[in-house]
């Protein structure tokens, strides 16, 4: 019975294609928004935790207290708490950095550039290649005592920030100084870090006139100890420094794990408001299956009386109708979803090729049959009010009508 239905609602849709396309694209336009959005998010998440994952569960990123990770450039972090934070039981290394936006000079060009100021000792290098995977591509990194030397990011070696190329042993001018690179890193993936300068914390000092005042301090926790518990000793031993009370803190002391849950959080409310953009024009495209349906009831209204005349009961005549609409739906779901692929290989491409975001699209089969089983959904749901009107017609009065 439901294969004869089935059958009958395919060339029910068949006779009127013109219609039944322009029902269908109205769902391929909700769906394919909703599935761009979601694999677009998706992978977009996935690639931070990546990065976050990769710093290892064994960091500490201590902070100004509300302000964004890492990239606060109103500090009240000091040297002096790099030196209590070293005295801690259970840290292994500690360091530091600041960061800070200045005017940079190359060749005839000027850009605001951020600069990054990192001490030049072999336990800040150890722990900075660990952590934020600086790895240099060409050149070299910064020695103990190099003076007027600097290193930069991929996306200043590409020329993706001055219109030519910044290679190594080329020149930058900073506030009429002159600095040498000497290397140039692979790419990192962020943005903010693979268009950044590095040279010496002490210079950096002297250029944007700040005596010890600290953007970031990381600390690498000892095998053996639980990054929690040194964490709470850090928060503790700070607290007792700075002589502030607790729940008053003027810096807030993070675990990679602390970083990735509040991602996660971030991420899962961006991910609710673009479900419900996408949402916006899949109702759009419901309301367009409803009128369709609705016509297809005023024009079958005869043949709905016949069917009933020869014992079609009330429960078949709606469910012909329900599975013309879910048909729409189904039919919308699958190009949506080819379509909506379609979108976010686009941007992720786009990202790639001219952002130097390394954005992958999340493409799961989850998705698909999610997808799937809303667009089909959605589409016999728009379609429950017709099948129940075509299946409350009177026989005498269907036959009747003209």
């Amino acid at each position: 019975m439901i294969k004869d239905f089935l059958r009958l609602s395919i060339i029910n849709l068949r006779k009127r294609k013109l219609r039944s396309w322009l029902t269908i694209l109205g769902i391929i336009i909700g769906i394919g928004a909703v599935v761009a959005l979601i694999s677009l998010s998706i992978g977009l998440n996935k690639e931070v935790e990546r990065q976050l994952k990769s710093f290892g569960s064994d960091k500490l990123f201590i902070t100004t207290r509300g302000t964004e990770f890492g990239l606060s450039t109103t500090v009240s972090l000091k040297e002096d708490d790099v030196d209590v934070i070293r005295r801690v039981d259970g840290v292994e290394l500690v360091s530091h950095i600041l960061i800070q936006k200045l005017p940079v000079k190359f060749k005839d060009e000027t850009k605001i550039v951020s600069i990054i100021g990192v001490p030049t000792d072999e336990e800040t290098e150890k722990l900075f290649e660990e952590v934020q995977g600086f790895e240099i591509s060409e050149g070299r990194q910064l020695k103990k005592y190099d003076k007027n030397k600097v290193t930069v990011g991929y996306l200043l070696g590409k020329g993706d920030i001055f219109s030519e190329e910044v290679e190594v042993r080329d020149k930058l001018e900073i506030f009429d100084n002159n600095y040498k690179v000497v290397g140039v890193y692979k790419q990192i993936g962020n943005r903010q870090d693979d268009s950044s300068i590095i040279m010496p914390i002490n210079e950096l000092r002297k250029l944007s006139n700040v005596e010890d005042d600290v953007t970031l301090i990381l600390v690498k926790v000892k095998d053996g100890y639980s990054p929690t518990s040194v964490k709470d000793d850090v928060e503790t031993a700070l607290r007792k420094h700075k002589n502030q009370k607790e729940g008053q803190e003027t810096f807030e002391v993070r675990t990679s794990e602390d970083v990735l849950r509040l991602i996660n959080k971030l991420f899962g409310t961006i991910q609710i408001v673009l479900i419900g953009i996408g949402a916006i024009s899949l109702i759009v495209g419901s309301v367009g299956v409803m009128n369709t349906m609705y016509m297809s009831v005023l024009e079958r209204t005869k043949e709905i009386g016949i069917m009933k005349a020869i014992g079609a009961k009330n429960k078949d005549i709606m469910l012909i109708f329900l599975l013309e609409s879910g048909i729409i739906g189904l039919f919308g779901g699958l190009f949506g979803i080819v379509v909506g692929i379609g979108m976010a290989k686009a941007v992720e491409f786009f990202a790639s090729a001219t952002l130097f975001v390394p954005l992958k699209a999340y493409i799961g089969i989850d998705l698909v049959i999610g997808a799937l089983l809303l667009s089909f959904g959605m589409g016999s749901l728009a379609g429950v009010l017709p099948a129940k009107k075509a299946a409350e017609l009177k026989p005498v009065d269907a036959l009747r009508y003209e």
